[in-house]
């Protein structure tokens, strides 16, 4: 097992891709049974994953265990079955997976996924 750094990639309002999911900034390759670390500096409310399964897959989110949060304690999320071609985006509740390190786990359970992090463009 290793893990694959994922960059947060910030959105920016009114910029229009169509290939944000497989393309577009600090997307990652991670086979099965290797684990995806987002850097999301404790602050996963505005986060959203995005993992493309080229063949059908499963991750997990690996349980938070950041101290000052009231949420981290319910545990790992659920199995996020992906099917052959598809793309699920998946936002991150705020505190409940983030590491006390500042970091979001997410465990590739069956066959290769691109995984790519965005943080969503505030209204300024």
């Amino acid at each position: 097992m290793a893990d694959i750094a994922v960059a947060i990639t910030p959105f920016v309002a009114g910029t229009i891709s169509a290939d944000v999911i497989t393309a577009f900034g600090d997307i990652e390759s991670v086979v099965a049974g290797n684990t995806a670390v987002i850097a999301a500096a404790g602050d996963s409310s505005d986060v959203v994953v995005s993992v493309y399964a080229a063949s059908a897959a499963t991750v997990t989110f690996a349980a938070g265990d950041n101290p000052p949060s009231m949420v981290s304690g319910i545990g790992a999320g659920s199995a996020q079955a992906i099917g052959a071609g598809d793309v699920a985006l998946i936002t991150i509740p705020g505190g409940q997976f983030v590491q006390s390190n500042g970091t979001v786990r997410l465990t590739v359970a069956a066959n290769t996924c691109i995984i790519g992090a965005f943080r969503m463009a505030r209204e300024q």
